[in-house]
C-alpha cells in the first residue's frame, strides 16, 4: 500500500509540476503579446506620422491589438483555470495521499487576494484596457486625419469597431472582476 501512495504522491507532483511549467509559459505569452503590441503600435504610428505616412495606417492598430489581446485574455483565462485545478484537485488529493490535513497552498492565497478590487485593477482591468482597448480606440479617431474617406477605410473602420466591441467583451470579466470560483465536483 505504501508503494501505491508513493506512485500516488510521485505522479501529484509530476502533474503539478507540469502545470506550474505551463502557467509559467503562459505568462510570459501574456508579455511578450503585450510587448509585441506596444512594439507594432509604435511602428505602426511611427510610419504614420513619418514625412509620407497615411493617417489610414492607423486603421492597422486595432486588428493588432484585438489579435494580440485576445491572446493576452486567453492565457489569462488558461491560467486562472490551471490554478483552480491545482487548488480543486492536485492540493486536495496530494493532502489525503500524504494523510496530511493542511499542506501550504499559493492557489488558495493568490486567489485571496485577486479578490482585492485594486489587484484586479491594476492586472487586469489598466494594463489590457490601455494596450488593448484605449491605444486601438485612439488610433480609430487619429485615423479620420486621413485625406480620403473611401471604401477601405470604412470598411476598415468598421472592422475595428467590431474588433474593438470582442475585445471589449473579453476584457470586461476580468475587470469586473473577481471571478468566482468553479463548484467542487461531485464524486
Amino acid at each position: 500500500m505504501a508503494d501505491v501512495n508513493e506512485m500516488a504522491t510521485a505522479a501529484m507532483a509530476a502533474q503539478f509540476e507540469a502545470l506550474r511549467a505551463e502557467i509559467a509559459a503562459r505568462s510570459q505569452a501574456q508579455s511578450n503579446a503585450l510587448q509585441l503590441a506596444v512594439t507594432a503600435f509604435g511602428a505602426l504610428a511611427g510610419l504614420r506620422f513619418s514625412q509620407y505616412g497615411d493617417a489610414r495606417l492607423l486603421l492597422v492598430i486595432p486588428i493588432v491589438a484585438a489579435v494580440l489581446g485576445l491572446v493576452w485574455f486567453d492565457h489569462a483565462a488558461n491560467i486562472f483555470n490551471l490554478g483552480d485545478f491545482i487548488k480543486d484537485r492536485i492540493v486536495p488529493a496530494w493532502k489525503q495521499a500524504a494523510k496530511l490535513a493542511d499542506l501550504p497552498d499559493y492557489e488558495q492565497f493568490i486567489r485571496g487576494y485577486e479578490r482585492k478590487r485594486m489587484v484586479i485593477l491594476r492586472s487586469f482591468g489598466l494594463p489590457p484596457f490601455l494596450v488593448f482597448i484605449f491605444l486601438p480606440a485612439a488610433a480609430l479617431v487619429l485615423a479620420f486625419d486621413a485625406p480620403q474617406w473611401d471604401w477601405a477605410f470604412w470598411s476598415l473602420v468598421g472592422l475595428d469597431l467590431a474588433l474593438l466591441a470582442i475585445v471589449i467583451a473579453y476584457w470586461l470579466p476580468f475587470a469586473l472582476g473577481p471571478r468566482p470560483s468553479p463548484p467542487p465536483e461531485a464524486g
